[in-house]
């Protein structure tokens, strides 16, 4: 399926493309949809789809200790809420898990990791139609 505002993560020698969106302002349609392309055998599978559909994921997916991270996101065509869920997959399971929610939601946030800290910086909130300029970090739980 052909998307925008997809995220993009390697992951134990293959690659996830999660979420995104299929459409343009102001009609786009967020989507929960993850799929794995396995270099070795040059084929497309499917995982489990997000809990909940998110796009303006993609400088907000990471690996972290073996899991695919998400984080924020937009699940309503720009004019809801930014999200506050940090996501979790693990590809052994191949189940997502819910983590500790950000404290404020953002749409296109930049986020990674350093020594096990999770940093998100930057983002938008579409509510209010302002920037995000202030740092959060953390540690995931769940």
């Amino acid at each position: 399926m052909s998307r925008s505002h997809v995220a993009a993560v390697q992951l134990n020698g293959k690659l996830y493309a999660v979420g995104g969106q299929t459409g343009i302002d102001p009609d786009y349609f967020p989507k929960a949809d993850v799929q794995v392309y396995d270099p070795a055998t040059d084929t497309w599978s499917t995982a489990a789809s997000m809990p909940q559909p998110l796009s303006h994921i993609h400088s907000s997916t990471f690996v972290m200790g073996g899991r695919i991270i998400v984080i924020g996101g937009d699940t309503d065509q720009g004019g809801g809420p930014p999200q506050t869920a940090e996501l979790a997959y693990d590809p052994g399971t191949n189940t997502w898990t819910k983590l500790t929610n950000l404290p404020s939601g953002r749409i296109g946030a930049v986020a990674g990791q350093v020594n096990g800290v999770i940093y998100v910086l930057t983002g938008r909130d579409f509510e209010t139609k302002t920037l995000i300029t202030d740092t959060l970090m953390g540690v995931p739980v769940g």
